[in-house]
């Protein structure tokens, strides 16, 4: 880490950083659109959303009310083609301080957040979820029970399973075009 390491750091254009508090934000993959965590003086954290068009970033409006809730939302992580969003909430029933959501835009639309449930949620905050290049896997924080304390890095694999079977009803009739969802 040399002296001159933070030589080269721009500030975010105006329209981007003209908030009291802003900890996190995360570009989509081509770089148009920014969505940040951000606060006014005396409100909670709330998610804001930016594009860059015509040469210049948008003024930040809040992301949907479907994903802001009452509460924080902070640590927002953005899928590479920007359709997938993940976050951590303390509102939307969470399990225990901050827990993570993913939301997907549908038609232009956030859809409501889902909570990603344990192992990936804990009583304790577990907060700034990041993705590795192939999205197998990635790394986030948390000062859950059993860390070294405060807040820990912990990574995490997403193991795919495929289930393959029949439906039947109470009677053992196959249902026809039936769907299953295993949470």
């Amino acid at each position: 880490f040399g002296a001159d390491r933070l030589k080269s750091l721009v500030s975010l254009p105006v329209p981007l950083n003209g908030y009291y508090f802003q900890p996190h934000g995360t570009f989509s993959g081509d770089n148009k659109t920014f969505i940040f965590s951000a606060k006014a003086e005396h409100d909670n954290l709330d998610l804001y959303v930016s594009y860059f068009e015509n040469g210049a970033w948008s003024m930040p409006v809040p992301l949907s009310h479907r994903v802001n809730s009452g509460y924080d939302e902070d640590g927002p992580s953005l899928s590479k083609d920007g359709n997938t969003l993940y976050f951590s909430s303390k509102g939307h029933n969470s399990s225990g301080g901050y827990d993570f959501y993913v939301s997907h835009k549908v038609k232009g639309e956030w859809t409501p957040p889902v909570n990603m449930g344990y192992p990936m949620n804990s009583a304790g905050d577990d907060i700034y979820i990041t993705w590795t290049q192939d999205g197998r896997g990635g790394f986030f924080s948390s000062n859950r029970f059993g860390g070294f304390g405060g807040m820990d890095i912990y990574s995490f694999e997403l193991v795919k399973k495929t289930v393959i079977g029949t439906t039947k009803d109470k009677d053992g009739n196959i249902l026809a075009g039936a769907s299953v969802m295993i949470k």
